[in-house]
């Protein structure tokens, strides 16, 4: 383990400090600059830059200044003094020092604007060609690990194969991955508010992922048994004859060969487990194809929810305008009412059910059906006067359950007179009660309940009504934790209020 794992990144540090929405600005300013090769750049230059923007509208040069030298101190910009003729010194000061982005901060920034715009899109694209790219590279290593001479145009060559087969794997990898995790994180609850667009993104995407994952099915078998043919004694030539063309290379540098044999190593070490299984570990291939076909079965589930969600939330204005409008051309009052039963069919019509049409042609309409008498007689059979006797027969009452019977009536009427009263006060502060009986809290909580189900969006007052038809507003008047007794325990809940307002 290296020694600079265990230091700070002070390159890093002006991403996260309380002046970061100063400094990220003038990093990115030069680090555009340096793409397009002015790499050296004046203070003026920063400064009619970053006041173009409402928030450096009080920003002065001296406050410009002095976020200069904090980045130059932190590594991010080397300063370069300007030695020519100057009027005078604030002019030296100020506009005659060059300030220069870093190589380390110029990557930084390289790295952040390559998310900033991978976040902002869905990805990159899964190309379908692929996999069988890459079949056709590995196709021609095998042929190389099976050579015994290499000549100096074949050691070209087989670097040549050997550098495409990676970039292909490269891309691969790193597609499929980034595409995957963007299906699978909120990218998709912002293609949701737009539910029309959510519906055409998601047959697309069906359409092309199952394409990419068809090919790449079709080729992971190939693969894989081209990679199980070069592992071992093959790819121990392709490693030889490799690491000979890396030693025909001139180099500042002298570089040994266990350092090139451990890079082949690692990448292709790299390759098997994206496509062969080892172990108990499931290859890289048939993680992609269950999290594509997982994938493919959200995306459809987001969809339909965004289509039911879009009927049952759609304005029906415009189509019940149009229909008013059909009515109200009508020349007179039975015209409109005949087509009014076109739109809408008749109020508690009858049907009569027949034993169908004779035949299944298409041709064939229910009028062209012979007439059929259907009996309507009522055909239930009279009771007798023994089951009469039957159905008239109460059966007698003990004196145990009758006293039971007694009981329960008198404790349900004591419990709707006390409920009753509660309601009769139109207002009820939970904190305010002593120490109720179960039934008033279970009533309590009933209502709350019946309250929460009505609870309107970007409000704190819900409504509802009881049992009884009192219609009750709840409303949480703050955040404390207030405690309900009740003989058999405590309830603990928001500090809630009740008013009740008339009865339906």
């Amino acid at each position: 383990m290296e020694a600079t794992l265990f230091s700070d990144v002070r390159e890093a540090s002006y991403l996260s400090t309380k002046k970061t929405h100063r400094y990220r600005p003038i990093i990115r300013y030069m680090y555009e600059q340096k793409r397009i090769f002015n790499t050296e750049v004046l203070p003026i230059e920063i400064f009619n830059y970053l006041i173009q923007h409402p928030r450096f509208d009080d920003y002065t040069m001296e406050e410009l200044i002095a976020d200069l030298n904090a980045l130059v101190k932190s590594n991010n910009l080397t300063e370069i003094p300007d030695n020519t003729e100057v009027e005078g010194i604030e002019d030296f000061k100020r506009n005659r020092r060059l300030f220069v982005l870093t190589d380390f901060t110029f990557e930084i920034e390289k790295m952040l604007t390559s998310f900033e715009k991978n976040f902002h899109r869905i990805g990159t694209s899964l190309e379908p060609t692929l996999p069988e790219k890459l079949y056709n590279s590995l196709h021609r290593l095998r042929e190389f690990s099976r050579r015994k001479n290499m000549d100096k145009e074949d050691l070209v060559f087989l670097n040549e194969v050997w550098e495409d087969m990676f970039d292909k794997f490269f891309k691969l990898d790193s597609n499929a991955s980034m595409y995957l995790s963007h299906i699978n994180a909120e990218k998709l609850e912002v293609i949701m508010a737009q539910p029309d667009a959510f519906i055409v993104f998601k047959d697309e995407f069906v359409a092309y992922l199952t394409n990419f994952i068809l090919e790449l099915k079709k080729n992971a078998p190939y693969i894989e048994q081209l990679l199980r043919d070069i592992e071992g004694s093959g790819f121990a030539i392709l490693k030889k004859y490799l690491i000979q063309f890396q030693r025909s290379i001139p180099k500042t540098e002298v570089i040994p060969d266990s350092d090139f044999e451990m890079a082949y190593d690692e990448v292709w070490l790299g390759v098997t487990h994206w496509f062969i299984s080892r172990d108990e570990k499931e290859s890289k291939v048939r993680q992609l194809e269950r999290r594509t076909n997982s994938s493919i079965v959200r995306v459809t589930k987001l969809a339909q929810q965004a289509a039911e969600r879009q009927f049952y939330t759609r304005n029906r204005k415009t189509d019940y305008l149009h229909l008013a409008k059909m009515v109200h051309q009508q020349n007179n009052l039975e015209e409109a009412g005949e087509l009014f039963s076109f739109l809408f069919g008749f109020d508690n019509i009858k049907h009569f059910k027949t034993n169908g049409k004779e035949t299944d042609s298409a041709k064939y309409t229910i009028w062209d059906c012979q007439p059929e008498e259907v009996d309507i007689t009522y055909r239930a059979k009279q009771p007798t006067d023994k089951q009469t006797k039957r159905s008239l027969k109460v059966p007698a009452m003990g004196e145990e359950a009758l006293q039971r019977k007694r009981m329960l009536e008198a404790q349900r009427d004591y419990e709707e007179k006390e409920i009753k009263k509660l309601l009769d006060c139109n207002y009820l502060a939970l904190r305010e009660l002593g120490t109720v009986e179960p039934f008033i809290r279970n009533a309590i909580l009933t209502w709350i309940n019946k309250g929460m189900l009505s609870k309107m969006q970007d409000s704190n007052i819900c409504e509802g009504r009881t049992e009884h038809g009192v219609k009750f507003k709840l409303a949480q008047v703050s955040d404390d934790i207030i405690e309900l007794h009740s003989p058999d325990g405590i309830l603990t809940l928001p500090d809630y209020e009740f008013t009740f307002s008339e009865v339906k």
